[in-house]
């Protein structure tokens, strides 16, 4: 077509727009929320659920490298998207679990527990038993009730550092013209709640 273009190397965004979804994904702008208000890093051991389509399980299982991801859902289906796009851009340490959280969590000393489910509060104690001690526990919630039954679950356990925020995104548009938000914006996605074990 006589034009001149350029071919870069996908990074991880890349991946996690590219690759095939099934259920809703938790954006990239919210699930880089869970790195920085847990801390995690490289080594550590990170249980999640539900898996969805693995976007962010793809990203837990970069910033945890050589550590390992436990992915729990209970829909075969969602599992296999997951597991196939983690087949395709990942790095090989994400172990998948065709089992329901809420009945429990099979691995101990985990630095985070990571949820997107719909009864989060129902994880709590299983979560606090899986945990060590300054492990976190995170929820993504697109409602306040469910952040209200988790955050009263969490008020039974020795949690600490309890908070809930969400992420509300507005990108500018920057013209010769003047500067102003854009027409359009990342508004409401859902409610991210955080606690530490104690």
């Amino acid at each position: 077509m006589g034009k001149n273009f350029s071919i870069l190397k996908p990074n991880l965004i890349d991946f996690i727009y590219m690759m095939r979804k099934m259920p809703q994904t938790i954006n990239p702008d919210d699930a880089c929320q869970i790195i920085a208000n847990t801390g995690i890093s490289s080594g550590d051991t990170v249980v999640e659920a539900g898996a969805g389509s693995g976007a962010v399980t793809l990203l837990l299982s970069y910033i945890v490298f050589p550590g390992t991801v436990y992915s729990y859902d209970i829909n075969e289906s969602f599992l296999k998207v997951a597991k196939d796009n983690i087949d395709t851009y990942g790095k090989g340490n994400v172990s998948f679990k065709l089992k329901d959280i809420y009945e429990g969590i099979d691995e101990k000393e985990v630095d985070l527990v990571s949820l997107d489910l719909p009864e989060p509060y129902r994880v709590v104690g299983h979560a606090y038993e899986a945990l060590r001690a300054g492990g976190f526990i995170f929820s993504f919630s697109p409602c306040i009730e469910q952040v209200i039954d988790f955050r009263r679950e969490l008020s039974k356990y020795d949690f600490t550092e309890i908070k809930t925020i969400e992420s509300i995104i507005r990108e500018y548009e920057v013209k010769e013209k003047g500067t102003r938000p854009k027409t359009r914006m990342l508004g409401h996605t859902g409610y991210m709640s955080f606690a530490r074990k104690a």
